[in-house]
């Protein structure tokens, strides 16, 4: 079964790894500071290090949003409270689910 979703690319797929080799040589025109707070990575669902910000930017165009790893490694660093923006709260029932889960390990 498939089903078309309405984005505007194939981002999180291997159909941008070509896009995400061209990304990664257009960010090497830019120097990055360090982050004052820590940012999680969608690709390593860790902080993100100053000396892999290219990397992990790259990494997130075509590999996998690793949620449930980034919800369970806040969680354990002490996070109590996720705020969803938007109209809806898909995420906020996903982070229900996944503290459930992770209070059971």
């Amino acid at each position: 079964m498939a089903i078309q979703l309405n984005v505007s690319a194939a981002f999180h797929s291997r159909h941008m790894v070509n896009i995400g080799d061209e990304f990664e040589e257009f960010l090497q025109d830019f120097d990055f500071a360090k982050p004052q707070i820590p940012i999680i990575a969608n690709a390593t669902a860790r902080p993100y290090k100053s000396a892999h910000i290219i990397n992990n930017l790259t990494r997130q165009i075509s590999g996998s949003v690793r949620w449930v790893d980034t919800v369970r490694h806040l969680i354990k660093e002490g996070v109590n409270n996720f705020i969803e923006v938007g109209p809806k709260n898909v995420l906020t029932r996903l982070v229900h689910d996944i503290r459930s889960q992770t209070l059971q390990l």
